[in-house]
């Protein structure tokens, strides 16, 4: 027999209910009956646990998360529907099986045996009279016990279950192999008849049937729960819902974070990440404030040009930028007075073109300043070459313009330039000075530097040819270098001009060794004289050192123009001097 719990007569029901239950009235009659259970919710509650625990931590996560994205918000929302799912569809049969007025069992006595579920389920009833095969097989795995499974056969239908402790399902045995000395004992007692009664709930009368309480419509969200496709529609709502809440106070918790971390700071940094990585920016205007603050605090505390300037190029506007200009002013008045100090043997025009472009730089957004060369006059020699055929009579006149090519006359203006640097920057730094190579095109404060070749009216020869006439030997002129060098400053009374005179100007002459040595080549064994490239590079070299020198002093930087001092040349060779 099979039947809706519901169908049966309403003492068939209470029975059941006592026994599946386990209450008082079971435990009385456990003699006549044996109650196993086959299932709980605990499996469920487990499940129910696990989806409230998945979509918890998808929605913790989604609050405590950095920052969100498309596939972070795909991957919480599917783990927040998954869980509610889960806990919906687990939730539910816990709470059947609680609310159910009977529990998942094996219910066995002297003359049936039955397998009920939860209330909605049918409920088996067979004679044991009619059974046709009995089989329980102990189930193991791994050497441990997993369960022990029956099978029933009936005339009328087949009973199959599992029941997971060994001992109940032994206990069940021992019943069913005792259900005939039970039948024996009734039958001593004279009570059979009425415990057949008591027991045949298959055949009970059906007009006993009336008695049953109707069955109860389950409506709203219980009926509901009661479906799969009510479980996903409720976690799709529950996903629509929780993912944007949990979004929302993501951004709460992220701007609340950054601002306590800019606070705590309480640095220009913190309140620059704050306006950079705040969600919802609430206290945008204050933290500018604040950052405009910090900032100004910071370089000016400093003491140095560089952070004011930023400080002036980030806030055109600030609210510190007259404080800032006033700061930058002093650092380079501070040290136009150092310098001044430390330079008592400084060319006077060379010091006050320094004075005047430090007051310039402390009004300026950059501490830059070129170095630019104007064309050099003289280089190409021919005037020089002409005077000494005429006062030598030599006809071995070697020209000095091959060793003023423009290759070479960059070579030693970048020395030049790289010694007014190392003397600059020890004295002043990059921070307040930023001295570069540049042109002539070039804007802003500048030195500019030209020089002029002449002739010394002296003149040099190999030593080796003391003995030959002098119109028989190898002439190479004295020259003398004559440098020009301005300070040019945009606003002073000498601003950038094409002409070297019109500026702070330091002029100064440069003559090359009285004597030095170059090397020759030997031709045939016999000595050849030297290359005259050779002869001049090494005179404008010592010239262009002795001028760095000097350059250094007139500007009171002495000591500073950087490594080296007189120029130096290799030994002679094939006894050439």
């Amino acid at each position: 027999m099979e039947a809706k719990f519901r169908e049966l007569p309403a003492t068939v029901q209470e029975r059941l209910s006592q026994l599946t239950r386990g209450t008082n009235a079971a435990r009385e009659s456990a003699a006549e009956v044996c109650v196993v259970p086959t299932a709980s919710a605990t499996l469920q509650s487990l499940g129910a646990a696990l989806g409230i625990l998945v979509a918890g931590g998808a929605l913790v996560y989604g609050v405590t998360l950095g920052s969100w994205n498309g596939e972070y918000a795909i991957f919480l929302a599917a783990l927040t529907f998954g869980g509610t799912w889960l806990a919906l569809s687990q939730g539910r049969g816990v709470w059947e099986h609680g609310q159910s007025a009977v529990h998942p069992s094996i219910v066995a006595t002297p003359i049936l045996l039955a397998q009920v579920g939860l209330e909605k389920d049918p409920v088996q009833m067979h004679y044991l009279r009619d059974i046709r095969e009995f089989n329980a097989t102990h189930q193991h795995f791994n050497g441990g016990y997993t369960g022990t499974d029956f099978r029933c056969a009936f005339a009328d239908g087949v009973l199959l279950f599992k029941i997971k402790s060994k001992q109940e399902a032994e206990r069940l045995m021992a019943f069913l192999r005792s259900t005939g000395d039970l039948v024996r004992r009734w039958s001593a007692d004279g009570v059979i008849e009425k415990r057949i009664r008591d027991f045949d709930w298959i055949g009970a009368d059906a007009s006993r049937r009336g008695s049953a309480p109707p069955a109860v419509e389950t409506k709203g969200w219980r009926r509901l729960l009661e479906v799969d496709w009510g479980h996903a529609v409720l976690a799709a709502v529950a996903m629509a819902l929780l993912t944007p809440a949990a979004f929302g106070v993501n951004l709460l918790q992220r701007e609340m974070r950054a601002w306590q971390g800019a606070t705590a700071a309480d640095n220009s940094r913190a309140y620059a990440t704050y306006l950079e990585v705040a969600p919802l920016q609430w206290y945008e205007t204050e933290a500018r404030q604040r950052f405009d603050d910090r900032t100004f605090t910071e370089a000016k505390a400093s003491g140095k040009a560089t952070p004011l300037r930023t400080y002036l190029a980030d806030f055109p506007s600030g609210r510190h930028v007259q404080e800032a200009q006033t700061a930058l002013a002093a650092l380079y008045g501070n040290a136009e007075r150092v310098y001044r100090a430390g330079a008592g043997d400084a060319d006077p025009e060379a010091a006050d073109g320094m004075s005047a472009l430090l007051r310039y730089l402390g009004q300026q957004m950059s501490p830059l300043v070129t170095i630019a060369f104007a064309e050099p006059e003289g280089i190409d020699g021919k005037a020089i070459d002409a005077y000494l055929r005429a006062s030598t009579g030599s006809s071995k006149i070697h020209g000095v313009g091959p060793s003023f090519t423009a290759e070479r006359n960059s070579a030693r203006e970048y020395r030049v330039v790289d010694a007014m640097q190392a003397a600059i920057r020890r004295v002043f730094g990059e921070d307040l000075l930023d001295l570069r190579a540049g042109t002539m095109e070039d804007e802003g404060p500048r030195f500019l530097v030209r020089y002029r070749v002449t002739g010394s009216g002296d003149y040099y020869t190999a030593r080796s040819q003391d003995g030959l006439p002098l119109e028989a030997r190898d002439i190479y002129a004295g020259i003398r270098l004559a440098f020009d060098f301005s300070t040019q400053v945009p606003g002073s009374e000498f601003p950038p001009d094409p002409d070297p005179l019109q500026g702070y100007l330091f002029h100064t002459e440069a003559l090359p060794a009285a004597n030095f040595s170059v090397r020759s080549a030997s031709a045939f064994g016999a000595a050849a004289a030297p290359d005259e490239s050779s002869v001049y590079d090494t005179m404008v070299d010592t010239a262009f050192q002795r001028f760095t020198e000097e350059l250094a002093m007139a500007f009171g930087l002495n000591g500073a123009a950087g490594e080296g001092g007189e120029a130096s040349v290799g030994d002679v060779a094939g006894g050439y001097e």
